[in-house]
Formats: structure tokens, sequence, C-alpha cells
């Protein structure tokens, strides 16, 4: 009897610590880029003529002299979690009508820091040299607008439809291992699931940082928060169901 207890005592401690855990966490408080009184840590930007200021918001502007400006906001820290990731970002944007050369995106995305300012081109969109997952919300001619894949070598539409302008909007991005090398991903925006499918071939391997892609002066681009949560391994899931059989079990022998 003891020694059942136990073991599922042992069970229950390891399903507990296979939850989903926040990693990531920024509502960005006016305190500066650097400072995350969330978790985490702070955010850092590689600048290309435009900057990313915290104003209460993650806001990104430009000089207003070139639609070339741009500016890349990155977690200084990055996170891997071999069961996936679910990242949630809350964001404003008063238009996602083209003009100029207007971009504003945000995701994962893999070296970060690495990330050059004359790339001129945005990581969740039209860049194939990066590793990241992550949406594009306006319709500047020929980027591809919805949720991207880039793999360092292609870039794949995953869901195509547009993510939509407003303020305090949500999109969740989730992002799980399916067991046989892939991941499994969903999109959901305010709420509602748009869209969900299977990438072949993932590499959870890899650490990500947040980021969020601003380019031209055109268009309201903030980043009112985020959050990042690290998926437990389906394996470790299975010690979830474990423990509840066990408990069950203990409880109909034994009262």
């Amino acid at each position: 009897m003891n020694k059942a207890r136990y073991t599922v005592g042992i069970l229950l401690l390891l399903a507990a610590a296979a939850q989903a855990d926040v990693v990531y966490q920024d509502s960005f408080d006016g305190d500066g880029l650097g400072t995350n009184a969330g978790i985490g840590g702070g955010a850092a930007q590689t600048q290309g003529g435009g900057s990313w200021g915290d104003d209460g918001d993650a806001t990104y502007n430009n000089t207003g002299t070139s639609f070339s400006d741009s500016a890349l906001l990155y977690s200084t820290n990055s996170f891997q979690s071999a069961g996936g990731v679910e990242l949630t970002v809350n964001y404003t944007c008063n238009s996602v009508a083209t003009a100029g050369r207007n971009l504003f995106g945000f995701g994962l995305l893999a070296d970060a820091s690495s990330w050059s300012a004359v790339d001129d081109n945005s990581p969740f969109a039209e860049l194939s040299s990066v590793y990241s997952i992550g949406v594009n919300l306006i319709t500047e001619s020929g980027v591809p607008v919805g949720l991207n894949f880039a793999d360092e070598s292609t870039v794949t539409t995953l869901d195509g439809d547009a993510i939509g302008a407003g303020t305090d909007r949500e999109v969740v991005i989730r992002v799980e291992d399916d067991g046989i090398g892939g991941a499994d991903w969903t999109l959901s925006i305010a709420g509602t699931e748009q869209g969900s499918g299977n990438i072949a071939s993932f590499d959870f391997t890899k650490s990500f940082s947040f980021a969020a892609y601003g380019q031209d002066n055109e268009r309201t681009k903030i980043i009112n928060s985020v959050s990042l949560e690290a998926i437990p391994e389906p394996a470790a899931l299975t010690l979830v169901g474990l423990a509840g059989f066990g408990f069950l079990w203990l409880k109909r022998r034994f009262g």
C-alpha cells in the first residue's frame, strides 16, 4: 500500500513538472526595452533606419525619410522546448492596407541577434535564409500575408488568410511536436481558431526569440504584450495520464 502510494506520488510530481511553463512575458511598461518586470529578460533591437521604443507599449517608429527604414525588436534571451511552444501576442495596427514598403510582422525567430538590418526583408514573410514561424499583417504587394514558416531555404505560407487590423487584438501561434519529426500548428485570432495543419519537418532543437519587425513609417505598429509558453514533450504528458490512472486505482482499491 505505502509503496503504491509512493509510486503514484512520484508520478503526480512528475506530471506537475510536465505542465506548460511561461518562459517569457513582457507588457512593455514604459521602463525601457532592456528592462522587463515580467518573465524571461528584456528586449533589444537591430535598427535599419527605424526603431522600436517602449512608451508603455513596444511602438515602431522611423525617421519618415525612407520606405526602406526598418527595425527588428527581439527578446535578448532565446528559448528552446522539445515539446513545442505557444506564443500569444496582443497588438495594435490601425490599417493593413498597402502603403509604400509598409510591413509589420511578429513571431518566433532563431538566432535573432544575428539578423542584419541590411536584409531589408521581413523574417516573417519573405526572408528565406532565417528559421522562423510568424505572421505578416500587411498586404504589401508580392509579400505573403498570414502565417509563414521559413526553414533557412524556403518560405512556406501555412495560412494565407488576413490577420486583420485592430486595437488590442490577440494572435496565438501554437507549434507542437507531432512525434514523427514534424510539428502540428494552430493559428488563433481574437479567440477563434483560424487555421491548423502540419509541418513535415521542424527543428525543435533550435532556440527561438520572440521578434517583431517593422518597416516604413506608414500605419500604426504596436506590440502591447507578449507571452511565450514551453509545451512539455509528448512523453512527459503521458505521465499526467499515468498519474491520474494511478490515483483512480488507489481510490477504488483502498477508498
